[in-house]
C-alpha cells in the first residue's frame, strides 16, 4: 500500500490557532507573498528500471528554465518567477508517494507534474487528491488514473488533470497495424504484474474479442523476469502470430533474445513502454526490425510549444544538438505536461492552490503535444492526446541505427503516415 501523508495531525483548537496566525501573517506581509517564486513540483523516475524513459528530463527542464528565466506574466499583469522543483521517485511507488508528500508539505509547491508509468503517477495523484494540490499527469493510460484509482462518474477526482490516450486508442492503433499484415489473428499477451499490466489485462481483451482476435494469455509475470521459456513454449503451441504487451525494456530484450534462441517467430511484435526508445531496438539489433509500438510524439506532429515557440521538429533537433542522442517521444509529452502547469499558473495568478485547480480545469491550450482542452475527454479529469503507431526500421548509413516509421494514424488524423506496416518475419 502506498504511504499517505496527512497535512495536519493536531487538534481542532491547534488548527484554528494556526489558521488565525497564518491569516494574520498574510495580511501583514502581502508583498512577500506576492513576490515569492511560483513553484512546480515535478516527479519522475530518474533512477531504477524506468530511468531510460526519463533520460530526456534534463534537456526538457533546461529548455523550459531558459525560456522562463524572465518569469511569467500572470493574470493581473504582475511578473512572477517560476521554479521547477524535481524529485526522483526511483521507479518505486512508495518512493513516489514520499517525494510527492515532501514537495507538497515541505517545499510548498503550487502545482504538481508527474509522468512515466502508473508507478510514478498514481501515488503522486493520491497525495495531490489528499492534500488539495492540482496535478498535471501523463504517460500512463487514462483508465489507470480513473477506474484504476477508484473514481466513479458521480465521484471523480478533483485535483488531477490527466492527458494521455487510453485502451480504446491504443487497441485501435495496434489492430490497424495488424490489419495491414496477413496473420491468423492469434495474439499472445505479455502483461506484467504491475498496475499498467493489470490495466491492459483488464481493458484489452474485450476490445480484441470485438474484432475476432483469439487471445493467448499466460497470466501476469513479474517485472525483470529472467526466463520466459514457459511463455514462449505456450505461444508456439498455440500458434501465436502476434505478440502484444506493456513491457519494460529489459524484459522485452530478454523475451525476444530467448524467443529467437528457441525458434519462435511472430509476424507482429507490438508493445507499449519498451519500444518507446531506440535503445531497445539497438540492443536487439536485427531482431527488432519492424517491431511496432505506440508513438505519442514525433517530430512530424504539427504542433508547437506555447512556451518556447518551437515546433516538434525544432524541439527534436534541439534535443539531438544539445545531447548528442537521438530524440525520443517522452520529451515532447513531458514538455507539454509542464507547459500545461505553467499556463495554469499564468491564468490563476499563482499562489492559491484552489485557484490553480480551477484554472487547470479550464485549460484550452495548444501545446507541443497537441491541443489540451479540459473537459473534452471520456472522464472529467481526462484529455485524450494524439497517438500514432510506428515500427522501428534499421537504416542504411543513416544518422541513427534505427528510425521510427509512422504506419498508423487512426488515433491522430492530423499526423501523416510515412508508409505501410511490414511483418517482423
Amino acid at each position: 500500500m502506498n504511504k499517505i501523508v496527512s497535512v495536519f495531525n493536531g487538534t481542532r483548537r491547534d488548527f484554528l490557532k494556526g489558521t488565525v496566525a497564518i491569516a494574520a501573517s498574510a495580511l501583514a506581509a502581502p508583498a512577500i507573498a506576492q513576490s515569492r517564486p511560483l513553484r512546480i513540483g515535478f516527479v519522475s523516475p530518474s533512477t531504477g528500471p524506468l530511468a531510460g524513459a526519463a533520460a530526456g528530463d534534463p534537456f526538457v527542464l533546461e529548455n523550459l528554465r531558459s525560456a522562463l528565466a524572465g518569469g511569467i506574466t500572470v493574470d493581473g499583469g504582475s511578473k512572477r518567477a517560476v521554479e521547477i522543483v524535481v524529485r526522483d521517485c526511483q521507479s518505486n511507488a512508495n518512493r513516489s508517494s514520499e517525494v510527492a508528500a515532501d514537495l507538497i508539505l515541505r517545499e510548498g509547491v503550487d502545482i504538481m507534474c508527474a509522468s512515466i508509468h502508473s508507478l510514478t503517477v498514481t501515488p503522486v495523484a493520491d497525495q495531490c487528491e489528499l492534500n488539495g494540490v492540482p496535478l498535471v499527469s501523463s504517460i500512463t493510460p487514462w483508465e489507470t488514473q480513473v477506474s484504476g484509482r477508484g473514481a466513479t462518474p458521480d465521484k471523480p477526482f478533483r485535483y488531477q488533470l490527466h492527458m494521455f490516450w487510453g485502451f480504446s486508442e491504443v487497441s485501435a492503433t495496434y489492430m490497424d497495424i495488424w490489419r495491414q499484415l496477413k496473420t491468423n489473428k492469434v495474439v499472445g499477451a505479455l502483461w506484467p504484474n504491475n498496475t499498467d499490466g493489470q490495466g491492459f489485462a483488464k481493458g484489452f481483451p474485450p476490445l480484441l474479442q470485438e474484432q475476432a482476435y483469439t487471445l493467448v494469455d499466460p497470466g501476469r509475470y513479474q517485472d525483470l523476469t529472467d526466463d520466459y521459456s514457459s511463455i514462449i513454449q505456450l505461444f508456439k503451441k498455440s500458434g501465436v502470430e502476434i505478440i502484444s504487451g506493456n513491457v519494460l525494456a529489459p524484459d522485452w530484450t530478454t523475451f525476444w533474445t530467448q524467443a529467437a534462441q528457441q525458434g519462435f517467430k511472430a509476424k507482429a511484435a507490438t508493445t507499449a513502454a519498451a519500444l518507446a526508445f531506440a535503445s531497445t531496438a539497438e540492443q536487439l539489433g536485427p531482431l527488432a526490425q519492424n517491431h511496432s509500438f505506440d508513438l505519442f510524439w514525433h517530430p512530424t506532429f504539427p504542433y508547437k510549444s506555447s512556451i518556447t515557440g518551437q515546433t516538434a521538429a525544432d524541439y527534436a533537433a534541439a534535443f539531438e544538438s544539445s545531447t548528442g542522442r537521438q530524440w525520443n517521444q517522452i520529451i515532447g509529452t513531458v514538455h507539454a505536461t509542464l507547459e500545461t502547469a505553467i499556463d495554469t499558473l499564468k491564468r490563476s495568478g499563482g499562489g492559491d492552490r484552489e485557484a490553480n485547480r480551477e484554472a487547470l480545469f479550464k485549460t484550452n491550450l495548444p501545446t507541443i503535444q497537441g491541443p489540451i482542452v479540459a473537459g473534452s475527454g471520456p472522464a472529467p479529469n481526462v484529455v485524450i492526446t494524439p497517438l500514432t503507431g510506428a515500427q522501428w526500421r534499421m537504416t542504411k548509413g543513416g544518422k541513427h541505427p534505427f528510425e521510427p516509421i509512422i504506419v498508423s494514424n487512426v488515433s491522430a488524423r492530423d499526423v501523416p503516415v510515412a508508409g505501410p506496416a511490414e511483418a517482423t518475419s
